[in-house]
């Protein structure tokens, strides 16, 4: 007999999971007592959403959505804590690099070419993200606009190695799909049938050869 754990318990313990840590967080003084618990809200509504799609075959399409709003949530609870102390206008990559990241969890549900085309764009945004967080943060000293007239050739260059790639990852996947049929040999054809043979012949069936006996009596 088989027994089934309702999903609920699954639920209401994550709820308590994450709804405790942050608590926690205030309590023990880690965080100060003006600590917002909103974005709490986030995350467990992203982790709602991927309990639907993986223990409840709903749309593929709340794994984005629900990606998005747990990597949302964490980032503005670590904000809260005040942990980063630079300007919020500084972190806006982030969210580009969350949904890229979201993006490409969700090309993971996908199969075949579908699955190619949300990740070619998930890692073209996740790698524009950083190279914004690169001036955002000011680890480059130059300017966006200077560096953006000084390399966008480099944009043309990893364009043209991305759809190299993409090239030989599909044409390979074409040969491992046609190597089989292929490879194996033809299917052989059935041999015809035994056709019967004129009566009193020696090859037939129901003609009998006379012996030397017989045609000697004769």
């Amino acid at each position: 007999m088989i027994i089934r754990v309702p999903r609920k318990m699954l639920i209401a313990g994550i709820i308590f999971l994450v709804t405790g840590a942050a608590m926690l967080l205030r309590t023990t003084g880690f965080v100060d007592a003006n600590f917002s618990l909103w974005p709490v809200s986030l995350v467990l509504v992203g982790l709602f959403l991927l309990y639907r799609v993986f223990l409840k075959n709903a749309a593929d399409a709340h794994v984005f959505s629900g990606i998005f709003l747990i990597l949302i949530g964490a980032f503005l609870l670590v904000l809260n804590t005040g942990v980063l102390e630079s300007d919020f206008k500084q972190f806006w990559p982030f969210f580009m690099l969350f949904a890229g990241v979201s993006l490409f969890f969700f090309s993971l549900k996908k199969k075949g070419s579908a699955r190619m085309h949300m990740a070619v764009p998930a890692a073209g945004i996740t790698a524009l993200s950083f190279i914004f967080l690169l001036f955002s943060m000011g680890i480059i000293s130059m300017s966006l606009r200077r560096f953006v007239v000084m390399w966008w050739p480099g944009l043309l260059i990893f364009t043209g190695i991305l759809l190299i790639t993409l090239d030989i990852l599909l044409s390979r996947r074409k040969r491992r799909s046609l190597s089989p049929s292929v490879l194996s040999p033809p299917p052989a054809s059935p041999a015809p049938p035994t056709q019967p043979g004129p009566p009193g012949s020696s090859g037939s069936l129901g003609g009998q050869v006379p012996s030397s006996r017989e045609s000697g009596g004769r």
